[in-house]
């Protein structure tokens, strides 16, 4: 397999590891800026597919890690048995409202769109769900929500997608709003202290110029420099020399610390490494050095000293102990389905909770949201029942609150993350 599509694949997989673990995605340099302005989505208020008197379809789509063969080596535990597990708890209860769930499962290859493209013909078309929820990489919700008007849990939401929704749409994915409450926190925080320049690709130009500039200017904080790598993203070598020529500039400015924001921080890691500059990095999603600070072929991990990162909560023990999680592992437990404590499991075991946290989390939300629906089950009356709805997620301390966008994701708060060099990864800040 040709390096950038392995890089490109290790990049999907560990951000969903990562969205189940601390964070979210994504590797895309699309423009991810979040849902900041009041977009808003045209929903239907009629008759909703897969409702019945007393039954309700819902569409689940997971990694299918068996699918890639040898070319990526991990274990996220079992999707399908996970998800169907807390399915027939809920259905053993009585189901939601009187209606118990058929759940229509499909695994999904993260490697191009042909499998995604697939299953959201079967969920939509063959089977006609009324939700999904589940895994979905870049513009995978579009296919259910703009081509075959079909409501969406999951996902990374942007104003662009947003306006191309034709039916409801939330998430619990970290996005650009996560990003500004990254910028802000490192400021509050006292953190960038020192010359600090910022660093982005070209998706995120308007961004860094339109909000991550001024916020930075209205928290007292001064840029003494700010560079877009504007070259090819799919020539690495093009890449590679404009990020060294960037850093340095900054290095000749006396630049100490580095913003990073989106997507950027691999970018930076693989220009800079060569070179002896080593400021401090400020990466505004931790999520995006991941796949640089795991490559097996081994890289200057340099790059990273002193780096501090934002994030979703996370860190896979501390999501492990919270309550939530733990009455959801209980459930799995009584089916058989366990969800081993990360910190006991071996490396070579593989990240086997993954699965488990994913299933707990999507089921959480999408029972709240049915819920708050009412019996008269319906897009118009899944919006409306999402409208200040408050959600104790439990890969979350704190309980969210959702509701129509910029709140469609539940307005999730950032946390920051210290490097932590004998870890090889960003370890949560005490409180």
């Amino acid at each position: 397999m040709h390096l950038r599509t392995r890089l490109g694949l290790l990049l999907a997989v560990a951000a969903l590891l990562a969205g189940c673990t601390a964070g979210d995605e994504n590797g895309s340099t699309d423009d991810t800026s979040n849902a900041d302005t009041d977009v808003t989505q045209a929903v239907p208020s009629g008759p909703a597919p897969g409702v019945t008197d007393d039954t309700l379809k819902v569409g689940v789509t997971f990694v299918d890690l068996a699918s890639l063969g040898d070319v990526v080596s991990l274990d996220h535990g079992d999707y399908e048995a996970s998800y169907r597990a807390l399915f027939d708890a809920i259905n053993a209860e009585g189901g939601i409202n009187g209606r118990t769930i058929e759940p229509v499962i499909s695994p999904v290859n993260p490697v191009g769109s042909d499998a995604a493209d697939a299953a959201c013909l079967r969920l939509t078309e063959d089977e006609e769900v009324f939700v999904v929820t589940g895994f979905f990489l870049d513009e995978g919700p579009l296919c259910y929500l703009d081509t075959h008007e079909t409501a969406v849990i999951g996902g990374t939401m942007t104003d662009q997608r947003l306006e191309r929704a034709r039916a409801p749409w939330f998430t619990a994915a970290s996005g650009k709003d996560l990003q500004t409450d990254a910028v802000r926190l490192f400021a509050e925080e006292g953190e960038l202290d020192g010359t600090l320049a910022v660093y982005a690709v070209p998706g995120d130009e308007a961004f860094m110029n339109d909000t991550v500039l001024p916020l930075l200017e209205d928290e007292g904080i001064e840029v003494a420099e700010s560079a877009v790598v504007d070259v090819d993203p799919e020539d690495t070598a093009a890449v590679n020399a404009a990020t060294q020529t960037i850093a340095e500039r900054f290095e000749s400015q006396g630049v100490d610390q580095v913003l990073v924001l989106g997507s950027a921080g691999l970018v930076w890691a693989s220009g800079a490494e060569s070179l002896d500059y080593r400021p401090q990095l400020f990466l505004t999603d931790s999520n995006s050095i991941l796949a640089y600070a795991s490559d097996a072929s081994g890289n200057d991990l340099s790059v990273l000293d002193d780096a501090v990162g934002a994030n979703l909560y996370g860190g896979p023990q501390n999501i492990y102990e919270l309550p939530a999680m733990q009455e959801c592992n209980e459930i799995l437990a009584d089916a058989g389905v366990e969800i081993p404590e990360p910190d006991t499991v071996g490396e070579d075991e593989g990240d086997i909770w993954v699965a488990g946290f994913t299933a707990c989390n999507d089921t959480t939300m999408l029972r709240a949201f049915l819920e708050a629906a009412g019996e008269d089950l319906n897009y118009g009356s899944f919006v409306a029942g999402a409208d200040g709805l408050e959600v104790q997620l439990p890969t979350q301390p704190d309980p969210v609150t959702f509701g129509p966008p910029p709140s469609a994701d539940g307005d999730i708060p950032a946390w920051l993350y210290d490097w932590d060099p004998a870890a090889k990864d960003f370890v949560l800040r005490d409180e």
